[in-house]
């Protein structure tokens, strides 16, 4: 009896180490776990701009963690976050460090113009795609560069439609234009007088100044004497906020005028009350568009809060990627490029449909005007 007992246990215990082993040998391949790829997302999360930066890259993270989140999808999508502080040298420092590091496949970035601009020749060089949520100065996809995309208009477009609505609403309409010496501000204010002009209106004044003194009334009350319809910002709202809250001050009782860099909480709750009547384009819908715009609000807001600009272009340019990496055969910089490069290559996204043209810009021209009232930005065209 004892032996038939002994020889049980010893049959017991074969069994139970084969299952222990077996299941450590299952546990160390993770046959279910799914293929990781990497992409960047690169924005300005300090310094003056840093709410819109964050703004931007939260819609990516948002972007990129719901695919992450679909059942079926053959690849997790892991990311990585990148300050540029809104500085241009720090753009091309960062943008070497991704370029770089081999894991990266594709780049959502930057906020600024000035800082695509400074390191679209680094991306280009190093044939890593980069969709960009943000950047409206057309220059940057008139260099020939290859590995470039753009989801939103540019300045070619939003300024002209800025000025034609001025001019068609008040066709002898004065304006005094100013902007801030930046890529996005000069290149904005330049398409904004060409346009004016050419439509036949009144350009008083065209000057620049350094958003960095935060002091601008010596200009202001230059603008003052020449008693202009409207006032055009070429600027962030890191400029325009002071700028407006100045003119009321000094009693310059223009209407402030102002693109995309303008639009968003951050501008209301700086300029505060002075900020009522400005009218500013912008390149994305707002929340009552669509259901989708909705749908995306909605969600956006239960995670991050409210969004304060920019955050459905930023979702819109990690759409882009994503699409680009499930449908690609080759996850490497290469094949993800060689997706969204193909002429049937289409993703729906929240600000409207994206088809890129050759040069890289987004086909499709979404443009909206908004005036505040009673310290909210309301749809007016």
């Amino acid at each position: 009896m004892k032996k038939k007992v002994f020889a049980w246990f010893i049959v017991c215990t074969a069994i139970i180490s084969t299952v222990i082993i077996v299941s450590a040998m299952s546990m160390s391949r993770k046959p279910s776990q799914k293929p990781e790829v990497y992409v960047a997302i690169v924005s300005s999360l300090t310094g003056d701009l840093a709410e819109n930066g964050k703004d931007v890259a939260n819609g990516a993270k948002l972007a990129f963690d719901q695919s992450n989140s679909v059942v079926g999808n053959n690849e997790n999508i892991n990311y990585e976050i990148f300050d540029d502080q809104g500085e241009p040298k720090m753009a091309v420092s960062i943008a070497n460090r991704i370029c770089q590091d081999s894991r990266f496949l594709a780049v959502v970035g930057h906020l600024t113009s000035g800082c695509m601009s400074a390191a679209a020749s680094v991306y280009d060089h190093a044939g890593i795609p980069v969709v960009m949520p943000v950047p409206t100065n057309p220059k940057i996809t008139q260099q020939g560069y290859t590995f470039l995309f753009r989801v939103p208009p540019t300045d070619d477009d939003q300024a002209p439609f800025l000025a034609k609505y001025l001019i068609t609403k008040d066709p002898k309409a004065s304006v005094a234009v100013i902007h801030d010496l930046t890529a996005y501000g000069m290149g904005f204010a330049e398409a904004f007088r060409h346009t004016f002009d050419s439509s036949g209106g009144n350009i008083l004044m065209f000057e620049g100044a350094q958003k960095q003194t935060r002091d601008f009334r010596s200009l202001i009350a230059k603008i003052k004497e020449l008693s202009p319809k409207y006032v055009l910002l070429g600027a962030t709202y890191d400029m325009g906020a002071p700028f407006v809250r100045q003119m009321k001050e000094l009693g310059l009782i223009s209407t402030p005028v102002s693109g995309d860099g303008c639009y968003g909480s951050a501008f209301l709750e700086q300029a505060g009350s002075a900020a009522e009547g400005t009218i500013v384009s912008f390149i994305a819908p707002d929340r009552a568009s669509s259901p989708t715009t909705k749908k995306f609000f909605d969600e956006y807001e239960a995670r991050y809060g409210k969004v304060v600009s920019f955050a459905p272009l930023g979702y819109d340019a990690a759409k882009v990627i994503v699409a680009a990496i499930r449908k690609s055969s080759s996850k490497t910089r290469k094949g993800i490029w060689h997706v969204i490069r193909e002429k049937n290559f289409i993703v729906k996204g929240v600000t409207g449909q994206i088809e890129f043209e050759e040069n890289g810009d987004n086909k499709n021209k979404n443009l909206v005007l908004y005036i505040v009232h009673h310290g909210k930005f309301v749809l007016l065209k």
